[in-house]
């Protein structure tokens, strides 16, 4: 089997921090870091603090103040500019999709979009060994009927392969052919020839192998492992590949009660069924019978997503939608699962449908084509996957904290409300939080700290809230992987551990659980700055310029430690690594003088838990740099551009930075993502390196050419 790339956008590490950014580094090599002894944590560990600090804490109801909900609008919103201008997509005669296995699962949702014209020239956008973010016309071939990754069939019957540099090359085994299909779980192309026989073609292979026991076909779909056919009588037939190549001996027939009109299946074997007389039927791999789906009845056009989303088209052009509420395709306001059909708004005049692994396409009588679901690999074919350069989106005054922590970017403003925007770049108040402090995020889950010093767990969509029950006020946190790190208005640190839980089989939360005291030097605890996080530990930077590292032995609670070897530091920039392995993670230090250091945390591990953490620093040292956030750096003499990571190149930028937020997302298998989110001294929003606002689109919209 191929292997497939796959990638999972979870959170790795996250800062965020005022600034103006810059700076250059080359690869270090790290020495070993001597600790100077500790002085006992005289202020923080005696009798009668210990007795204030709990083993545990709960969760209560939030105050009814902090619940309100608000439709105040801002009279300083504006739209946010266009991120790239373009011409529809027009004049197309038929659309398909190219759904993609995932086998290993780790939450990567890629796709492949085909727009073909009348004339057979084809549009591509999508994976195809890389993004395509827009479409591109597929070079070397016309007069197409069909195509499926790197194969295309030809109105003449013809079968030919493409290849990246623009060429094709026909394959003269394959002729008369009526349909083709890709098998995505064996990499083999399946072949119906007019003559009713089916064939499969090896993966580099240029010689055919006809399947026996096989005749008579008219049609022919596939799965990711299984295929089906319609023979001249209009029966469908089932071939699975569950448990290895197909044979024809494993062929059945799937009883229905007349001729098969439509047919359309999900990659997972999720199918519709529509006969003669107009009755749906949902089919099953796993449950091998066809189930009555009135719902479909009538439908002009069947789709089927991977998750079980199913999508029609009805008599008067209206797309309608059911099942599994995939990317929110279904609507924002729909459950996760939608039992009937609701109309999929902005689609009106649609004669095609097509679904892929988590994304789909309409056509409309006009011939112009409309995307929506995941745009993790340009799918949608409308907006741009990645800004190599500054990217200016709009304006928002009085933006004190920016965070991309979570699944889209947030603004905490002065009056202590926090803001987001619309997947067409429109601000909006979020309902709910209100006299914010600060704002984090944990697991995924926001957390916060309100006026009154009480940190607020809230659920991902801010609609609800849950106080934790700490017998003191706070006045900072920082939230790491799993741990919150709080610290009292008499500074005092603790760190509260956090874990998932299911009420429901659709409501997850996170809860708290152990609460321990993080020992400290007593005559370092009111001078700590600022906090900082990681997906291993936490840091400190002191008002001296000390940075603060917290390690943990076995068995023992967190203890902060100092970090030698550098000194007079102003900021700290965790920067991403790389989930589940053990990499030291890089944490960047900026000096007074403009020089960045490179501090390597290491930790160490017994049975996936971790049992210390070994600080070491690099010997080189970069210079002539006033700012940093992640690899992001800000050159003394004003330029930008992202250090040993894309894109590097440096760029003047036009008006000084005041804060950023850095976010990389990335798993032990790639692609993953990153991005900075910039605010300059003229409240402008600025995005560097993947969009965040194009992973997924709710809502059709057209394809462009730009």
């Amino acid at each position: 089997m191929r292997k497939k790339n796959r990638a999972s956008f979870i959170m790795l590490s996250s800062l965020t921090i005022g600034i103006a950014i810059a700076g250059c580094s080359q690869e270090s090599q790290p020495i070993k870091v001597s600790q100077a002894p500790e002085k006992p944590a005289e202020t923080v560990s005696n009798a009668s603090v210990n007795q204030q600090i709990p083993s545990q804490v709960e969760l209560g109801a939030c105050s009814f103040e902090s619940m309100q909900q608000t439709t105040s609008v801002d009279p300083t919103e504006k739209k946010w500019r266009q991120l790239r201008a373009g011409r529809p997509l027009s004049g197309i005669a038929s659309i398909s999709v190219d759904p993609i296995f995932d086998g290993a699962g780790y939450g990567w949702k890629p796709g492949t979009s085909y727009a073909i014209t009348k004339d057979g020239s084809v549009w591509k956008w999508g994976y195809d060994n890389r993004p395509m973010d827009f479409p591109v016309r597929v070079k070397g071939i016309n007069g197409v009927k069909q195509i499926t990754d790197s194969f295309a069939l030809t109105n003449d019957g013809q079968v030919w392969r493409l290849d990246q540099e623009g060429t094709a090359d026909k394959i003269k085994e394959l002729k008369n052919v009526e349909s083709i299909q890709l098998g995505e779980m064996f990499d083999v192309l399946y072949v119906l020839g007019k003559d009713g026989t089916l064939w499969k073609l090896e993966n580099d292979s240029e010689k055919p192998e006809q399947l026996t026991g096989i005749a008579n076909m008219q049609k022919l779909y596939a799965s990711a492992d299984s295929l089906y056919l319609i023979d001249q009588a209009g029966r469908l037939h089932y071939l699975s590949g569950r448990e290895g190549p197909f044979k024809s001996e494993n062929k059945q027939v799937i009883p229905l009660p007349g001729k098969v009109k439509q047919f359309a299946v999900s990659y997972q074997d999720h199918a519709l069924i529509q006969v003669e007389s107009g009755e749906a039927y949902a089919f099953s791999a796993d449950e091998q019978q066809p189930k009555r789906m009135p719902l479909a009845d009538g439908a002009k056009r069947l789709a089927v997503n991977g998750d079980g989303m199913y999508l029609m088209v009805k008599t008067d052009g209206s797309v309608w939608g059911w099942g599994t509420n995939t990317n929110h395709m279904l609507g924002e306001s729909q459950p996760k699962t939608v039992e009937k059909p609701v109309p999929i708004q902005t689609l009106t005049d649609i004669i095609d449908i097509q679904a892929g692994t988590d994304h789909a396409l309409a056509l409309d009588k006009n011939g112009q084509v409309y995307s929506w679901g995941s745009n993790m690999t340009g799918q949608l074919g409308r907006l741009p996957l990645f800004f190599a350069k500054w990217t200016e989106l709009g304006q928002l005054s009085d933006i004190q904290q920016a965070v991309t922590k979570m699944e889209k970017p947030y603004f905490l403003r002065k009056d202590g409300s926090i803001w987001s925007m619309h997947e067409n770049r429109t601000t909006y108040k979020i309902k709910g939080p209100t006299h914010i402090l600060k704002l984090d995020s944990m697991l995924g889950f926001p957390v916060t700290i309100n006026q009154a010093g009480k940190v607020q767990l809230w659920q991902k969509d801010f609609f609800s809230c849950q106080t934790l029950t700490l017998p003191f006020s706070v006045k900072d946190m920082v939230a790491g992987d799993d741990h919150l790190l709080v610290r009292t208005m008499d500074d005092r640190y603790m760190a509260i551990e956090f874990n998932y839980e299911s009420t429901e089989p659709d409501s997850v939360q996170i809860v708290p659980g152990k609460v321990e005291m993080v020992k400290i030097d007593s005559s370092l605890a009111p001078h700590i700055k600022n906090l900082y996080a990681n997906l291993y530990t936490f840091l400190a930077l002191t008002s001296e310029g000390e940075v603060l590292y917290a390690d943990r032995t076995k068995d023992v609670p967190y203890q902060f430690k100092r970090v030698q070897g550098i000194h007079n530091i102003i900021s700290l920039a965790p920067e991403f690594f790389v989930r589940a392995t053990h990499d030291p993670a890089s944490v960047w230090a900026l000096d007074e003088k403009g020089r960045v250091h490179e501090l390597l945390l290491q930790p160490e591990f017994e049975q996936l838990r971790i049992t210390s953490i070994q600080a070491e620093i690099g010997t080189n040292i970069k210079e002539g740099i006033d700012k940093i956030s992640g690899r992001l750096r800000l050159t003394k003499d004003g330029q930008i551009f992202e250090h040993d990571w894309s894109p590097s190149i440096k760029e003047r930028i036009s008006e000084p930075i005041r804060l950023v937020s850095s976010t990389y997302r990335y798993w032990i298998e790639g692609p993953g993502s990153h991005y900075h989110l910039i605010v300059t001294e003229s409240d402008k929003i600025i995005v560097i390196g993947y969009n965040p606002f194009g992973q997924s689109e709710s809502v059709p919209e057209k394809v462009i050419t730009p």
